[in-house]
């Protein structure tokens, strides 16, 4: 078998005619979708000319086959619409799970924020204690600096 050879496969002839003689031959992909392709458009030609032939004019469908065509076409026009809608809507509830999401962490954020600046206040007010303290024991230390000078004086 050749490399390029997919297989053994019955093809149509190329006799030209419909439902004529069959052989079996080593095909190409796309060499067998071209026959596949005539052979459906030599299968429906040759049911237009039946028609033809029986009513004297082109084949046209019953009224029912038109009517449950466009039954058809409606429901699928309504699926797609029906899709489409469920699309949106789920796009909306994911878009408003997003913004929930968005403001929560916002919030998480400005929470953050403020007891960064409590934080910060309650340090700041801490060194402000430290320093006063800081000042009250230079003061303590600087009078009984004073203190013990007077009394050296006294002596």
């Amino acid at each position: 078998m050749d490399s390029a050879c997919l297989g053994q496969r019955n093809v149509p002839s190329d006799d030209g005619i419909d439902g004529g003689f069959w052989r079996s031959t080593c095909y190409q992909e796309d060499d067998y979708q071209e026959r596949e392709r005539i052979r459906r458009i030599r299968y429906y030609e040759s049911i237009e000319k039946y028609c033809a032939q029986e009513h004297q004019g082109p084949f046209k469908p019953s009224q029912e086959a038109i009517a449950k065509t466009m039954m058809i076409k409606e429901r699928t026009r309504l699926c797609l619409g029906e899709q489409k809608r469920l699309e949106e809507e789920k796009a909306k509830e994911v878009q408003r799970q997003l913004n929930t999401s968005l403001e929560y962490t916002k919030l998480l954020v400005l929470e953050e924020q403020k007891q960064a600046q409590a934080r910060a206040i309650e340090l700041q007010r801490l060194e402000e204690l430290q320093r006063a303290k800081e000042k009250e024991l230079e003061l303590q230390s600087f009078e009984e600096l004073q203190r013990s000078k007077a009394k050296e004086l006294e002596l």
